[in-house]
């Protein structure tokens, strides 16, 4: 794909993203995926400089449908014995991405994200947490589904 291609892509996504025209759901396997769409805002927050690979806990309902690459971070949902390997080689530890189920508080939708410090010693797997994405979305009555609101990192 050439650069003007790609330009165009991701400023048709960007559009998108910041003007909340797209209707969002959580059965696609597309970019309309509320999931994938908030497993995309947390990879855009990482250093790629740094961070090659991210590790997402499976769930059945959510991960089956997201992408195993976006943009060029690798996505790896690792089962628990695949997990206790890649701890052991990535020095004892690692950071675990677990996407909560999507969440309804009056009128507002929302699917946190939330990376955890991830060790494995004695059977046990601890996940040691310090910060957060939010993803909100609000309902348009006029597109009838949901629509992105904003988002936002919190932390302790």
């Amino acid at each position: 794909m050439n650069k003007r291609t790609l330009l165009f892509f991701y400023g048709i996504l960007f559009t998108n993203i910041c003007l909340g025209q797209t209707v969002f759901n959580t059965e696609k396997n597309d970019e309309t995926n509320m999931y994938r769409n908030a497993l995309t805002i947390y990879c855009n927050s990482l250093d790629i400089s740094k961070i090659k690979i991210v590790y997402v806990e499976p769930n059945y309902l959510i991960t089956n449908n997201l992408p195993r690459k976006l943009d060029d971070i690798e996505i790896q949902y690792p089962n628990l014995n695949e997990l206790k390997k890649l701890i052991k080689a990535n020095g004892g530890h690692l950071t675990l991405v677990r996407i909560i189920p999507l969440n309804v508080n009056q009128n507002d939708f929302f699917i946190n994200v939330i990376p955890f410090y991830t060790t494995y010693k004695k059977n046990n797997f601890k996940l040691g947490n310090g910060a957060g994405l939010s993803v909100h979305y609000k309902f348009d009555t006029n597109l009838n589904g949901l629509t992105y609101e904003k988002h936002k990192f919190s932390g302790i």
